[in-house]
């Protein structure tokens, strides 16, 4: 099975199996939308019930910087929805020429069952400074993951070197 793996924020990530990563941004589909709809880097299918959408940065913003730190919390927020959402319009054939694209293990999800994982990996971060930024997402998604009954979803912020820890990244 082929492998691929993802330069992304100067970090590396991968390598996964084909049938189970999506990079979203390579979609045409995107190439449609990138205009009005911000998404992030890549969906990995963990198994037939839960899914990671995965952002990755260079760097943010401290929270002491309120303009600079709220307008990017807001972004990763747009970034996660948006993905979640196209992602399951994807999967229930809503854009039917596109459905063919997607990876086999994520035409497999099991959609009323669907668990998720919002990441966000920031290269260079402090350990310390993670927390703030990870209450300000579950904070913002609290309502979205509500509604779609996501109660099992989380957010999880990590720097590179968790990310190593946890195999997200080489």
């Amino acid at each position: 099975m082929k492998k691929i793996v993802i330069d992304e924020s100067n970090m590396r990530f991968g390598p996964y199996n084909e049938e189970d990563i999506f990079q979203i941004e390579k979609s045409s589909l995107y190439a449609e939308l990138s205009d009005k709809v911000k998404i992030t880097e890549f969906i990995l299918v963990k198994t037939s019930q839960k899914i990671n959408i995965i952002e990755a940065k260079s760097s943010s913003p401290q929270p002491e910087k309120k303009v600079d730190y709220k307008t990017f919390i807001r972004e990763i927020y747009e970034k996660f929805v948006n993905t979640f959402s196209l992602t399951l319009a994807l999967v229930l054939k809503r854009f039917p020429s596109e459905y063919e694209t997607l990876p086999g293990n994520l035409k497999n999800i099991d959609v009323s069952k669907v668990k998720c994982i919002f990441i966000l990996v920031i290269h260079g971060h402090e350990e310390k400074w993670l927390p703030p930024i990870q209450d300000s997402l579950n904070q913002l998604l609290y309502p979205f993951l509500k509604t779609w009954a996501l109660d099992s979803a989380s957010v999880i912020v990590m720097n590179e070197e968790i990310a190593r820890r946890k195999k997200l990244i080489q």
